[in-house]
């Protein structure tokens, strides 16, 4: 995908978290460790007793939060979670001096939401492949939608676009012979 020209280019943040903690420079784990103390604190001030460790097992290095009846961390569709992480990410950024990029987790809340949203796209697309109809998802954040399209990129079939305007904006999915270009 070619970079919008009417959009400043951004540098990347210095820290991803998409990687294994042994991928890690130093540099990078001692911000995570920052992250969990961060996080370890705002959840002890809000009253809730958790732990917070650094996920190593999977593919990425992030925070997760364990403990009982965390829903509260969670939220509606994950959106205190959401709110969550970009705090911490905005005080350890002020910390470092410098934006990172740190993924925050609630009992594999993420992946368990990411399988579902997969599910949901593998379903719409089969009944749009049924039909010959367009359908539209329930409206969702950025992230969730991101993963729907993603889902569907790789078949060839039909086709997705984001619709609306925030925070209503939806995903519709269309045979690929109805895409307006």
């Amino acid at each position: 995908r070619e970079p919008r020209a009417d959009r400043p280019s951004r540098e990347p943040a210095p820290f991803v978290s998409g990687r294994p903690v042994n991928e890690l420079s130093d540099e990078e784990r001692e911000t995570l460790e920052v992250a969990r103390e961060v996080l370890t604190e705002m959840i002890s001030l809000m009253g809730i007793e958790a732990t917070v460790e650094v996920a190593t097992g999977g593919d990425t290095a992030r925070l997760n939060v364990a403990g009982d009846d965390l829903g509260r961390l969670i939220g509606r569709r994950g959106e205190q979670l959401a709110s969550l992480q970009h705090i911490v990410n905005l005080i350890v950024g002020r910390r470092a001096g410098q934006h990172h990029r740190i993924a925050v987790d609630v009992e594999n809340y993420r992946g368990r939401r990411e399988e579902q949203l997969r599910d949901v796209a593998d379903r719409a697309a089969k009944r749009v492949l049924q039909t010959g109809k367009i359908i539209q998802l329930e409206a969702m954040p950025a992230m969730e939608r991101r993963i729907v399209h993603m889902a569907l990129l790789e078949n060839p079939k039909v086709r997705t676009q984001s619709v609306g305007v925030e925070p209503n904006r939806r995903i519709v999915v269309l045979p690929a012979n109805q895409v307006n270009d």
